[in-house]
């Protein structure tokens, strides 16, 4: 299952596009891989399949938590 989300917001709409590449550059740092959405219409992906383990989905949500902190 692919979970697609965007993140961030300014006035007009939802998602910026300078805070999405940013977090995948971060994620791709924490070695969360293919964050980076559709091509043509940006947003986030994440990836998850039954064979995901629980401390590869702990990793992610930690890492949305404090990405979420430093810029909230």
């Amino acid at each position: 299952m692919n979970v697609v989300f965007r993140v961030g917001n300014s006035s007009n709409q939802i998602g910026d596009e300078n805070l999405e590449k940013e977090f995948g550059k971060q994620a791709a740092a924490a070695y969360l891989v293919g964050t980076p959405g559709h091509r043509s219409v940006g947003g986030m992906r994440i990836s998850l399949y039954n064979a995901v383990g629980l401390d590869a989905v702990e990793a992610l949500t930690n890492f949305m938590k404090e990405f979420n902190r430093a810029r909230g």
